[in-house]
């Protein structure tokens, strides 16, 4: 009867293991750009039931450096996780599939429920998985052509634009004197310095005694590269931008600047800084750009226009507003479920992308390239 009862125990324990690596994992890296759009859609395509926790500073809303979601995807158990690089990073992930090491969160979900966070996971890299054949990027995403980035070669085995990222130069809260960005005054500010006189912008020599600094995204931005192509920079050209080390009352304290050509890995860091007023170490006007999903929050600070032009949403689509790029979704090659969810995730996003995106669809322009002239269809 013992040896009896530990075969059905066995045996059910091997179900058990065998239930559980039946389970397909899906590993997504990419642009923070459009971080928002693709978590709400992972939310929209698992069955309800499913339970997910986040890591990261930001803990808003679909907002998060990386989740993991654990549910039922067609009827098969799935775990999906996310972790968001940057453009050129999610580019490098789907191209050239290396080893994600300590980049993905670990496969457990503790106490979260379907519809609520669980909290973030400790925030240290022992919280991480190691690296495994788990650990490789099936999608990517990119607010950039693979042809804008370094990694070039191999190319994606699949690249589809499934919405458009409009992007917003924004001053700091309480800045005055500066309306509107242009080519040449993007150059000028974020060039050899990091920062010009507020008279380089408004041509009165009165604000002279006025100093802009710029601020922005580090080298696998998508929102960088956006931005470095749309004002004729060249997207490979180096930045001298600026940072802070905390935000206090609404204001900026210890601002210094980026080493090496460094900037911040989210829009959202820069968003809380146009949101902020300037330090008292430092007084001046700040300077930043970010992606749609990354607005409201820089809204507290001043909207600049581009190139003379404010952003509407039928600015963007007639093409007087210039300053957007496509989201792009690629993939290695896939099959099975891996494959089914990719297209239907792509589809989601295609038909009602949402969280500040616009579809493509309903553009009355396009472009070929990152920053080539915007044509109409």
């Amino acid at each position: 009867m013992k040896l009896k009862s530990l075969s059905f125990a066995t045996a059910a324990t091997l179900a058990l293991v065998g239930a559980t690596n039946a389970q397909t994992v899906i590993d997504i890296t990419g642009s923070t750009a459009g971080r928002s759009a693709v978590d709400a859609k992972i939310k929209a395509l698992l069955a309800p039931g499913y339970t997910f926790q986040y890591y990261g500073k930001d803990s808003t809303a679909n907002k998060h450096d990386a989740c993991i979601f654990h549910g039922t995807y067609d009827g098969q158990p799935v775990i999906i996780r996310t972790f968001w690089s940057g453009s050129a990073a999610g580019i490098r992930d789907v191209a050239t599939a290396p080893q994600l090491n300590n980049s993905y969160i670990l496969t457990s979900v503790v106490g979260s429920t379907s519809g609520t966070y669980g909290g973030t996971v400790a925030a240290n890299p022992s919280a991480f998985a190691p690296a495994s054949t788990e650990t490789v990027s099936e999608i990517g995403f990119s607010d950039v052509f693979q042809s804008s980035t370094e990694y070039t070669s191999p190319g994606l085995v699949k690249d589809d634009k499934v919405a458009i990222i409009p992007f917003k130069f924004f001053a700091n809260k309480g800045s005055t004197g500066i309306t509107s960005m242009t080519p040449l005054g993007f150059r000028n500010l974020y060039g050899s310095l990091g920062e010009t006189p507020l008279s380089m912008f408004t041509g009165d020599v009165a604000d002279a005694g006025t100093m802009v600094y710029a601020t922005g995204r580090n080298k696998e931005s998508g929102t960088r590269i956006t931005t470095l192509a749309e004002t004729g920079s060249g997207v490979f050209a180096s930045l001298n931008q600026w940072g802070y080390t905390t935000i206090s009352s609404g204001k900026m304290n210890g601002v210094s600047f980026f080493a090496n050509d460094g900037g911040y890995s989210s829009g959202s860091d820069v968003a809380k800084m146009m949101a902020a007023t300037s330090p008292d170490s430092q007084p001046g006007i700040y300077v930043g750009y970010v992606g749609a999903s990354d607005w409201s929050t820089a809204a507290a600070g001043v909207e600049l226009k581009w190139n003379g032009v404010t952003y509407s949403v039928a600015a963007l689509q007639n093409g007087s507003y210039t300053f957007w790029g496509y989201l792009h979704q690629s993939r290695m090659n896939l099959t099975g479920t891996t494959l089914a969810f990719y297209e239907d995730l792509r589809d989601e996003i295609t038909t009602a992308p949402g969280s500040g995106l616009e579809a493509i669809s309903l553009m009355n322009v396009e472009r070929t390239a990152d920053g080539a002239p915007v044509s109409p269809k």
